[in-house]
């Protein structure tokens, strides 16, 4: 991967059901946004994303969240090629809101610039 579309866009066919927002929304569902981009030396990026994960629940549990949490992360480990075996993946819970439950997935991965 050279650039940062292509990086999104790898992203996107891990998780093609991902909504592009650029902040957290008030509804549930699967949302993709860019963090930022880190040099590592003259030819490498480590480019970051954040995927945020909100589930409603009526009965006050957040088994719905962890649902998509973990089919999420599955869809990573079948996928790590398209991260060229240089992704790092995180989770962590973020917190709710009335019935809302919201989960933070960070990913980082290298992208290779050769054009410099």
């Amino acid at each position: 991967m050279k650039t940062l579309k292509d990086a999104y866009l790898a992203l996107k066919k891990i998780v093609p059901n991902s909504i592009d927002i650029s902040n957290a929304s008030p509804q549930g569902g699967v949302y993709l946004l860019f963090k930022g981009l880190n040099q590592i030396n003259i030819n490498v990026d480590l480019v970051s994303f954040i995927i945020l994960i909100q589930a409603k629940s009526l009965n006050d549990d957040n088994f719905s969240a962890l649902s998509l949490v973990d089919s999420i992360r599955r869809e990573f480990i079948k996928h790590d090629f398209l991260l060229a075996d240089t992704g790092d993946i995180s989770a962590q819970f973020k917190g709710f809101n009335g019935m809302l439950y919201s989960y933070e997935m960070s990913v980082s991965f290298k992208i290779f610039r050769d054009d410099i």
